[in-house]
């Protein structure tokens, strides 16, 4: 009865509410309930104020493109999508922006930290598979090429770099596009070394990653 209640309550005053499956017990049962909500209850407050900015062609006040996305409305998350256009105008808006070089940095410092000598190592691959400006790859580029074992083992600065882009690097792009501000990026830095070889890729990776394929699609893409 007192179940029932509460949840016309809840229902009267338009308020959503968790309840579990067995929502009555003793005291220890409910301290158990209450444990599980905690996971539910992260989410929930992580997730106000929420905003997801993305590059697709739904601009945020057409609601009916935006209607397969209404459970996340409900969730109070806004949606808002720019054109590649935009993705484009904002790159080039913001280029020799120092704020968006020290990210990439601090992104590749923790990889060495967690990889330590990983950029010493000749046979060591790296990989962004969802690229959207190139700055990871280039970045990983530069600690490669700048490392004093690998200046030892490749003294030739175009021997160097070849190799690593033919062996060391890899990127995918998930539009043309992107694809092609990555590739002017991460190769436009010389009119005088000739790159014979790059595994830079037009490839929408997610889904390979929505049909559980994406080791073995990638290897076919990248000839491994």
């Amino acid at each position: 009865c007192g179940m029932l209640n509460a949840s016309q309550a809840l229902d009267i005053r338009k308020t959503r509410a968790y309840i579990p499956e067995e929502p009555v017990g003793d005291a220890a049962h409910c301290a158990e309930l209450i444990h599980e909500f905690l996971p539910i209850a992260r989410a929930i407050v992580g997730l106000q104020n929420l905003k997801i900015i993305s590059f697709g062609p739904r601009p945020n006040n057409f609601l009916a493109c935006n209607a397969p996305i209404r459970a996340l409305y409900d969730l109070d998350v806004e949606i808002e999508e720019n054109s590649e256009l935009d993705l484009l105008e904002a790159f080039q808006k913001h280029t020799g922006d120092p704020r968006i070089n020290e990210v990439v940095k601090d992104m590749v410092d923790r990889l060495e930290q967690e990889n330590p000598g990983c950029f010493d190592d000749p046979n060591a691959t790296f990989a962004d598979l969802y690229m959207k400006s190139g700055m990871y790859i280039t970045e990983i580029v530069t600690r490669l090429y700048q490392s004093k074992r690998m200046k030892a083992l490749y003294p030739d600065d175009a021997e160097r770099l070849n190799h690593i882009f033919a062996n060391q690097v890899y990127g995918c792009a998930p539009t043309e596009i992107i694809y092609r501000i990555c590739l002017r990026y991460i190769l436009g830095f010389s009119d005088e070394i000739h790159i014979e070889k790059n595994n830079i890729r037009l490839c929408n990776t997610l889904e390979y990653a929505k049909n559980g394929t994406m080791e073995e699609d990638l290897r076919k893409l990248f000839s491994l």
